[in-house]
């Protein structure tokens, strides 16, 4: 027990945040969670169990992972997701998971932990490799949201983890799930890794040793590229001067530490190819969790864009609260007329606004303010009676002849990677 209380302890004592404990209710995460609790300040811990909703006996998982947080006297946040069967199960859940995480870690120092051990590692590796993703594995930790990922027991065996549950007398659920093959991690874990390991017995030490060359080998080219891994542009000047492998890597090195689920191999040599096409072409290469679009220098990771409704009420004065801003409308004496009730919408083509007694492109309006594509599909657009009267922090209609109402000023204050 002594490895996992001293590899737990190391995570917890150090956070100076909330630390969530990802937990399924599975053997790992039990582990996980016994131990954070007996070394660390249960005010300080969340449990945090993710209700995929993918078998009959997922609502029974739930009031057990409810029942043993109370018994630990540690709070428990359960959230439900519906994963999109179309494609790959396990990656559409990881990618459900993962958005839930990405949540809770938006307070700067908030930790997340992650109960994969080492035979977890060496599957990963195995896995990517097959599926033509390189030769790497799951980082120890790594920067996710506002907060840091955590996997404290990654160098610890199995056998370690089914030990220290036997000795503290956990309990825990078993998803029958993990025991089904068409998964391609399940296969590998019933049917590849034991075949192999009956032959080569060190072959989790040489793929996770294989992994870890890897990473010294990227860490070098990175740090010799001074890219800056948070930016969420990667400047086409830095991949420039590299050739056709070394941009890969940097490619591939960028979106993980933007904690992107990297495509395949073929996926990413496709769109480097494109970023040699003519200014006016915009390549594009959808990701788990938004798209990577070329847009004059650089290469920028676009998530997904928020859920927004056609049309939004607007108060006057007052404040409208959309999925990604805050959209502000104060008294202004000489700011914009507005005529009946107005309303924000977004851009659907060819509206165009009088400006300078033209009637100008909303379009050129805004490649002249150099907004990017996707911003401009989701700022708010300012409309009346009289039609488009105002783009936020761009335009505004003209004054309208004998105009005798009150007058306002716009403030648009966008949040996360919408600006």
């Amino acid at each position: 027990m002594n490895s996992v209380v001293g590899a737990v302890t190391a995570a917890v004592r150090s956070a100076q945040g909330i630390v969530f404990i990802g937990f399924s209710g599975g053997l790992d995460s039990s582990v996980l969670l016994h131990a954070a609790v007996s070394v660390g300040n249960p005010s300080q811990l969340r449990a945090l169990h993710v209700n995929h909703q993918l078998h009959t006996d997922a609502d029974q998982w739930e009031a057990h992972c409810e029942r043993i947080c109370a018994e630990l006297g540690v709070a428990l946040e359960v959230r439900q997701v519906r994963v999109d069967s179309a494609g790959s199960l396990e990656a559409a859940a990881r990618d459900a998971r993962y958005s839930i995480f990405l949540e809770h870690l938006s307070v700067p120092q908030s930790r997340l932990l992650l109960a994969h051990h080492r035979e977890d590692q060496a599957e990963t590796v195995l896995l990517r490799l097959l599926q033509g993703r390189g030769v790497y594995g799951m980082p120890a930790q790594r920067l996710l949201g506002s907060g840091r990922l955590l996997r404290p027991l990654l160098d610890l065996p199995k056998a370690v983890l089914q030990s220290y549950a036997r000795q503290a007398a956990l309990t825990w659920v078993e998803d029958p799930g993990n025991t089904d093959e068409t998964l391609d991690r399940n296969f590998l874990r019933h049917r590849l890794l034991p075949a192999i390991r009956g032959r080569w017995r060190q072959v989790d030490d040489a793929l996770i040793q294989a992994a870890a060359e890897r990473e010294r080998s990227d860490s070098l080219l990175l740090r010799a590229s001074a890219l800056e891994p948070s930016s969420s542009v990667l400047p086409l000047a830095k991949l420039s001067g590299y050739g056709e492998l070394d941009q890969l890597i940097l490619l591939r090195l960028w979106l993980q530490h933007r904690g992107e689920r990297v495509p395949s191999r073929r996926s990413l040599e496709t769109f480097l190819r494109q970023l040699t096409s003519a200014a006016d072409r915009q390549p594009r290469l959808a990701l788990s969790s938004g798209t990577l679009q070329r847009y004059r220098d650089g290469i920028h990771h676009v998530p997904t864009p928020p859920l927004l409704e056609p049309v939004y009420p607007l108060p006057l004065p007052g404040c409208l609260c959309l999925p990604h801003g805050e959209l502000r409308i104060e008294a202004h004496a000489d700011g914009l007329q507005l005529v009946g009730a107005p309303r924000v919408r977004f851009r659907e083509g060819g509206e165009k606004l009088l400006q300078g007694g033209h009637h100008r492109s909303l379009k050129q309006l805004m490649q002249h303010a150099g907004l990017p594509p996707w911003i401009r599909r989701t700022l708010p657009l300012i409309f009346d009676d009289e039609g488009l009267a105002a783009v936020p922090a761009i335009a505004q209609r003209d004054r309208l002849p004998g105009f005798k109402g009150p007058g306002f000023r716009v403030c648009w204050t966008p949040k996360g990677p919408f600006h």
